[in-house]
């Protein structure tokens, strides 16, 4: 590839050439190495000598690969996490979510990106949202778990346990933010039940005049 790269500079005549490349150390390790290097030719333009400098960019690289790896991962997560994920900007306009995101909703990926995430929200979670807001810009400390009803797209809603964190930029600015939520549908149904059973026990106990043990 550094040939290749050399040769294409040649031929089209470029003055400075850049390079990046791995080379053999003496010990049998290799090095990542930038070669920034000019073309000095004679009167009739031909070739004569290659002057430049190599630097070692070892350190650089591999901080880039970690970070490579690392976005892998976290896009390997992202995608396949049980749990909805949304991305967010400041401006509220939706900058991804997840495959488990477009299964609870029923809205795609590209139905949703740019739009106002107060779409998926009912009216009581748009609330919510602007009140948490609120007190957050106001410098409060508020519970970093809420639960709020998403609106899908065929017109449900959906009960869900959320949690947001920031994103920041590399100065610590918040640029949006990540929500993640989970169904609590089936805890919210198992509630219901209980407090109806809890209800009826209720109602037995104080309109009958006969012990009753439970």
């Amino acid at each position: 590839a550094m040939l290749a790269s050399l040769q294409a500079a040649l031929a089209s005549g470029e003055e400075f050439w850049t390079g990046e490349y791995r080379s053999a150390r003496g010990d049998g390790s290799y090095a990542y190495v930038v070669n920034r290097a000019r073309f000095v030719r004679n009167a009739d333009g031909d070739l004569v000598r290659l002057v430049g400098a190599a630097t070692d960019i070892s350190q650089r690289k591999q901080t880039e690969l970690a970070l490579q790896e690392s976005e892998i991962r976290y896009r390997t997560l992202f995608e396949n996490a049980n749990d909805t994920f949304a991305v967010v900007n400041l401006d509220r306009t939706v900058a991804n979510i997840n495959r488990a995101m477009e299964k609870l909703l029923g809205w795609s990926r590209e139905e949703l990106m740019g739009q106002d995430y107060y779409r998926v929200l009912t009216p009581a979670g748009i609330a919510l949202s602007e009140e948490r807001e609120r007190r957050l810009q106001a410098g409060e400390k508020i519970p970093s778990i809420f639960e709020h009803d998403f609106l899908c797209k065929d017109g449900r809603t959906v009960p869900v346990e959320g949690r947001i964190r920031f994103i920041r930029d590399q100065a610590g600015t918040p640029i949006g933010f990540q929500g993640i939520y989970r169904d609590i549908s089936e805890r919210k149904l198992a509630a219901q039940k209980l407090q109806v059973e809890r209800n009826f026990a209720t109602q037995i106990m104080t309109t009958t005049g006969q012990g009753v043990v439970v």
